[in-house]
């Protein structure tokens, strides 16, 4: 029987983990580090960062802590460097940071509609961008962009989060396709309603709602997003490309 951290083909390869110390994040960077990925993970506490480096290497694994805001070009290029300095190579890079402001469409400012686009959308792009170069060298590479189930379902209050997807989701459907010839794939994960990370703030009155909207009638945990990211991640998913994956109970079967 084959050794399940050598299934997702991630032995030896190293990844980037942006707004990798919060729910999702975290059981993300654990994934990849036990799967035998070296991990860079990005988050804004020094403190978060390093901890849970340290905690990653305590297990076995290989990991190290940057501290960045994502929306400035130097600290890109910072997050980029590290890996190459630290491990050498670049293989995978999961674009994960975001947060999301609920406003009535008519009361959003400029200042803020800046503000939820630049991490969650911008921030993705151009970190992406930068990778470039060092993606295309590794071979059979990949970007993961999370977005958001509210590309398909979505109500009055979300116009900022779900736009900002929204713009993520065509950013990776174009790089799929411009970026394939160069050994890259780039594909997208939807989670659905979960009980961490965004969801843990979730009210309990539209907790009830978002239940009622998923068949399988629960919260999604943060292992499930991370087991997609293994998958798209490693080389078990070698042919495919410009996909996103909804990670979301069957909300959107509905």
């Amino acid at each position: 029987m084959a050794d399940s951290k050598t299934t997702f083909g991630l032995t030896d390869k190293v990844a980037i983990v942006t707004g990798g110390t919060g729910g999702i994040g975290e059981y993300v960077v654990r994934a990849l580090a036990e799967h035998g990925a070296s991990v860079v993970i990005v988050g804004r506490s020094k403190n978060k960062t390093e901890n849970l480096a340290e905690s990653v290497i305590a297990a076995g694994g290989q990991a190290v802590g940057v501290t960045a805001d994502i929306t400035g070009a130097d600290a890109r290029d910072r997050v980029v460097t590290t890996a190459i300095e630290r491990f050498g190579r670049l293989d995978v890079l999961v674009n994960n940071a975001g947060i999301t402001r609920r406003s009535a469409a008519a009361d959003i400012t400029e200042e803020l509609y800046d503000s939820v686009h630049d991490i969650n959308a911008k921030s993705a792009f151009f970190l992406s961008q930068r990778a470039y170069p060092h993606l295309r060298d590794a071979g059979n590479s990949s970007i993961i962009n999370l977005v958001s189930i509210g590309l398909w379902v979505s109500g009055p209050g979300s116009l900022l989060y779900r736009s900002s997807k929204a713009s993520t989701q065509a950013v990776t459907m174009i790089l799929a396709k411009e970026w394939a010839t160069d050994g890259i794939r780039v594909n997208a994960i939807a989670p659905g309603a979960m009980e961490i990370g965004m969801g843990a703030s979730t009210p309990a009155d539209r907790i009830g709602n978002l239940l009622n909207g998923t068949p399988m009638g629960r919260l999604g945990r943060g292992d499930e997003v991370a087991s997609a990211v293994l998958y798209l991640a490693g080389d078990l998913a070698s042919y495919t490309t410009g996909t996103t994956l909804r990670v979301d109970g069957g909300a959107v079967s509905l």
